[in-house]
């Protein structure tokens, strides 16, 4: 397998550590709180439909405005991290995150409260396209996949810390302290901040990428010393000789982060069949999440059970943690690899949600749960897959505009939902059955698994160093 000069230096002299893990920690956060109050918002819309008296109508706004912000977030910041840097962008997005959270508390009525999330929304999705670039750009080859996996592990762990948070301050699905809990909810994303700040530098990658090899060079020294104190190789003058030549081979007519740029002869089927696959997974995940605490609310009340709701959406969650185990696995297996793990999975999940369906009551938990395990092992390879498929320059952009596409999914998701549940309660199961097929098509017709692929390499590309004529083979991604 050739290596870039990049991935050469990472590999040899930065290789996997100290600096890894703890960007890692910070990266991952920001996930956890997008996990946290994406689920918080889900936990809060019986509550607000008792206390502020909501309409149905009212109830798939509020549903929606959240997933629409993030659409736009998504858009905006592939194109704001590919232009102006990944850390940057992190940085802001997590301190206005953080404040806009706590002002959310504030509201007093639906208007302001549908204003202020869809201003969260645009945060949210602001940051989505940030975490799996910085993670995958951070990461040698052979451990990238999971480093990516392990990144959205933290997504899940959001979620389990808003159902407990949502166990304590409220009294079950339909009343509590809802303003306590996204006060508790907002915290993370201020722990972000500080860690970027402090801790994460820009990645290095994107750095050389734009042409400023000597920042990127700088980065590069500084994980090398945090990784081995004891030895600390630097860059050398010869290695940097041909970090240029690799800049100039791979990006000096590279595209430029937009739209256009995705839909050139050699991105433009890729392009489309993963905005298929991101539209149907963010229906079917984020709709289990949007739907399940109004149909596990309906057996409370026909259970007279204060807790059997937050219970139940707390075991479907409890699915998600096994798939992380199974991913990180068979992420870098030539069996599974992303696309195969995503075929199998969405295989899983189309047979498992017709069986909720269709199956007793006293299955629906269950099945539920082993539902959860196939959508979250699906989320778990659509980042790295979907991020190793474009080069740097377009890489977020990539990622954020397939993302935005995912959210209209969810922004639609409430009013269907909302719709099928009128109509029969567990009809949105249903429909997650045939998301599934549809999603496992797709990720079937991809032309090829991005599994040791590596990112911003060509083929065959010959320089010169020091008078000598050198010959490197390279993938072409």
């Amino acid at each position: 397998m050739g290596y870039s000069a990049f991935d050469s230096i990472l590999e040899n002299k930065v290789g996997f550590g100290r600096y890894q893990y703890t960007s890692y920690i910070f990266i991952g956060l920001t996930q956890f709180s997008d996990g946290a109050e994406i689920v918080a918002l889900s936990v809060l819309l019986p509550v607000l439909k008792t206390e502020w008296n909501i309409s149905e109508g009212q109830q798939g706004l509020l549903g929606s405005v959240l997933f629409f912000g993030i659409f736009l977030g998504s858009l905006l910041g592939g194109y704001v991290s590919d232009k102006y840097g990944r850390r940057q962008s992190l940085l802001y997005a997590s301190l206005i995150q953080s404040i806009v959270g706590v002002i959310s508390t504030m509201v007093s009525n639906i208007n302001a409260f549908i204003f202020v999330r869809t201003l969260f929304g645009v945060i949210i999705g602001f940051t989505i396209p940030l975490t799996p670039s910085l993670a995958s750009e951070l990461t040698p080859v052979d451990l990238r996949g999971k480093g990516v996996v392990a990144i959205n592990f933290f997504f899940s762990l959001g979620k389990f810390f808003a159902v407990i948070v949502a166990k304590i301050c409220l009294d079950s699905l339909n009343s509590g302290n809802w303003r306590a809990m996204l006060i508790w909810c907002s915290l993370p994303s201020l722990i972000v901040w500080l860690g970027c700040w402090f801790y994460v530098k820009e990645s290095p990658r994107f750095l050389i990428a734009v042409g400023r090899i000597d920042e990127g060079v700088e980065v590069l020294n500084y994980m090398s010393s945090v990784n081995n104190p004891v030895s600390n190789q630097v860059v050398s003058q010869d290695e940097i000789e041909d970090l240029q030549v690799w800049h100039r081979s791979s990006f000096s007519q590279a595209e430029t982060a937009n739209v256009a740029a995705l839909f050139t002869p050699k991105n433009q089927q890729i392009t489309k069949l993963l905005w298929v696959m991101w539209f149907t997974l963010n229906f079917s995940f984020y709709g289990m999440i949007f739907i399940l605490p109004f149909i596990l609310s309906q057996f409370e009340l026909q259970n007279s059970s204060g807790t059997d709701g937050l219970n139940g959406l707390l075991y479907t969650i409890a699915g998600e943690v096994p798939s992380i185990i199974i991913a990180l696995y068979i992420v870098e297996k030539e069996t599974f690899g992303r696309k195969g793990t995503i075929i199998y999975s969405n295989i899983g999940g189309a047979i498992i949600f017709f069986l909720a369906y269709i199956s007793p009551i006293s299955l629906f938990i269950p099945l539920l749960t082993i539902g959860r395990l196939f959508l979250k092992l699906n989320f778990a390879m659509i980042y790295p897959l979907t991020t190793e498929f474009y080069p740097t320059t377009i890489r977020t952009a990539g990622m954020g505009f397939a993302s935005g596409v995912g959210r209209i999914g969810s922004t639609i998701m409430p009013y269907l939902l909302l719709y099928f549940y009128q109509t029969s309660t567990l009809l949105p199961i249903f429909s997650f059955a045939i998301c599934c097929a549809i999603h496992g098509y797709c990720a079937y017709s991809l032309p090829y698994d991005t599994r040791g692929k590596q990112l911003d390499l060509l083929e065959d590309f010959d320089r010169k160093l020091s008078g000598k004529k050198t010959s490197i083979a390279m993938v072409k991604l």
